[in-house]
């Protein structure tokens, strides 16, 4: 009996391995699987360049366009808004104005766009305007005040405030502003109200 008993002893134990073995084997692909969207997800979120800002108040901004007229920061409260210092001798800023006229042609309904040229005469800066139309008002800072008050070292940088008027992102260098990652980050902001933190 003990010989007719072993060997479907053995093959009960070697049925019950392959079933779990099986088990494992889809656990393990499942797992690599998370693995990998978890580490495209982390690569993803570490790739946008902008730098969290905890609910700032953003330094007073009035300055002239180029048509004369007297534009204030505090008017655009309700949208997020991007507040964009830039030179049009800079050389990533010129495509990246065409970038920013796109995305507020997208999205003109959610965001607003201020861009600030920096020490730059206003003949030169409608001349290039003329040949480079953008969709957006351009304020002048001659004599650097705003770029100082705003604590800009470098050119393009780009700060993102919330629609209560808060600056919650800064971007450094020049940005392609409509890559989905970096649209989807702006969405995110649509919807703060006052005292509400960003997710």
């Amino acid at each position: 009996m003990k010989n007719q008993a072993a060997p479907a002893c053995r093959g009960s134990v070697a049925q019950a391995c392959k079933s779990v073995g099986r088990v494992w084997l889809i656990a393990l692909l499942c797992l690599a699987h998370f693995a990998a969207w978890h580490a495209v997800a982390t690569a993803d979120a570490k790739s946008l360049p902008f730098q969290e800002i905890s609910n700032a108040a953003p330094p007073a901004l009035e300055a002239v366009d180029l048509d004369g007229s007297h534009i204030a920061l505090d008017g655009f409260v309700g949208k997020t808004v991007l507040v964009h210092f830039f030179a049009t001798w800079c050389e990533p800023c010129r495509p990246e104005l065409a970038s920013l006229s796109e995305l507020k042609a997208k999205h003109s309904d959610a965001i607003e766009i201020l861009a600030v040229s920096v020490a730059e005469p206003r003949v030169r800066l409608q001349r290039f305007f003329e040949k480079n139309p953008v969709n957006f008002p351009v304020v002048m800072d001659a004599d650097r005040s705003t770029t100082q008050a705003w604590g800009v070292d470098m050119l393009p940088t780009t700060f993102v405030l919330d629609p209560t008027g808060a600056v919650r992102l800064k971007v450094e260098g020049d940005l392609d502003w409509s890559q989905p990652n970096v649209v989807a980050r702006l969405e995110e902001l649509k919807e703060v109200r006052p005292n509400q933190p960003t997710q």
